[in-house]
């Protein structure tokens, strides 16, 4: 039994020992801290000392001495000072927010152009300048014209027309004066329409001819020789339908059906005549070949010469 107190009064002793260094050690407080020990004396009522505003500039730190608990400011930590900011001149817009410009700027405002050119002069601001304009190259901006180009028509004196340069054409166009005509003018269409060639440009000077009163001469051919034929070809070349002669095309025939029928006299004469009529430029193509290209309803032809 005397061994177990003498343990506790052991453990005492330390514990005396142990406390008492540390609480003869200053004690520094932060800031608006309060406690018992720092903001009074020990003559100092507890409940007035939990009443007492905090402090904002100073915070205390209590010594010990022969008299008591001696109270005294404690020395302020220093803070950092805050590093200075850039100035705004230093920031440069990046290339989100120039594109972000460039649309605003673009985009429409219903707003008077007065006030337009100050939003402008505000977004605008820091942008780079925009390129100068690039002429347009002059061979790029010639403007191709779909079709062919008018037909170009020379008035000669003795009151014919000559056609794109090339080709004399005689008469008013009328049907007392129908405008007399060449295979030559005709067959040029050759060059810039052929369907199986991929080429469709019908020449101005043949589109020129349609609905036209016109007249012109070539050999005649009939399916039958007989009395009451009323349809034809008038050609450039002289065929017989088998072995004599050439083939026509659909450049140098035309398709006639007449008015009047031809007689077994007409017949007789000869395979040659002259034809007046209102020619119609009416491509007939079948499977990519041109098959029939002119026509002139209620014809009339001239057999033999005229």
């Amino acid at each position: 039994m005397k061994a177990f107190w003498i343990m506790i009064a052991a453990l005492a002793v330390l514990t005396v020992a142990i406390c008492l260094p540390n609480r003869n050690s200053e004690k520094r407080l932060v800031p608006g801290q309060r406690t018992v020990s720092n903001l009074a004396s020990p003559n100092t009522p507890i409940q007035a000392i939990q009443d007492a505003p905090p402090t904002k500039s100073t915070a205390l730190a209590t010594t010990r001495t022969a008299d008591g608990l001696a109270i005294e400011p404690a020395k302020a930590t220093p803070q950092p000072s805050p590093a200075p900011s850039q100035p705004n001149s230093q920031i440069q817009p990046d290339d989100d927010m120039k594109a972000l410009a460039a649309d605003l700027i673009g985009s429409y405002d219903a707003r008077p152009d007065t006030e337009k050119g100050d939003l402008n002069a505000e977004l605008g601001a820091g942008l780079p300048p925009p390129p100068p304009a690039s002429k347009p190259d002059s061979k790029q901006a010639t403007t191709k014209k779909d079709g062919p180009p008018d037909v170009k028509i020379e008035h000669k004196p003795d009151g014919s027309l000559l056609l794109d340069d090339r080709f004399v054409v005689r008469g008013a166009g009328t049907e007392k004066d129908p405008y007399r005509i060449t295979w030559e003018l005709l067959v040029s269409a050759e060059a810039t329409y052929a369907p199986h060639q991929d080429m469709f440009e019908m020449p101005s000077r043949i589109s020129f001819l349609n609905g036209k009163h016109i007249r012109i001469s070539g050999f005649l051919f009939t399916a039958t020789y007989r009395a009451g034929t009323s349809e034809l070809l008038v050609m450039r070349n002289m065929w017989d339908g088998c072995c004599i002669g050439k083939p026509p095309t659909s450049y140098d025939a035309i398709e006639v059906s007449l008015k009047q029928p031809l007689t077994s006299e007409d017949l007789a004469i000869a395979n040659f005549g002259t034809l007046d009529g209102v020619l119609k430029v009416d491509p007939f193509v079948k499977d990519s070949w041109l098959l029939g290209l002119y026509v002139v309803e209620n014809g009339r032809v001239y057999v033999g010469d005229f």
